[in-house]
């Protein structure tokens, strides 16, 4: 099974480089897919070997990360009122 799964994420991946490479929709659109659902079958076989700090952990960071772009956003929104405001 494990090499199953390997090869099945080697052909995905080709098939999305090839499509990239050439422009095409269909083998990116597909082999993006099968790579999503591969990688979260195997985020689901691995979820009760991770230690339980390392999920507080990933939220933590996703938590500042979404703090960093809230506060870019504001200071666009600002920008874009003041530049709004000049116009008048």
């Amino acid at each position: 099974q494990p090499w199953r799964r390997l090869l099945l994420g080697a052909a995905a991946t080709g098939a999305v480089l090839a499509g990239a490479t050439r422009r095409w929709q269909a083998p990116v659109l597909l082999g993006g897919g099968a790579l999503t659902l591969l990688a979260l079958h195997e985020l689901a076989r691995g979820w009760d070997l991770l230690p339980r700090w390392i999920y507080l952990g990933v939220g933590g960071l996703a938590l500042v990360g979404l703090a960093a772009t809230y506060e870019r956003r504001r200071r666009d929104l600002a920008r874009l009122r003041a530049a709004v405001g000049r116009l008048g």
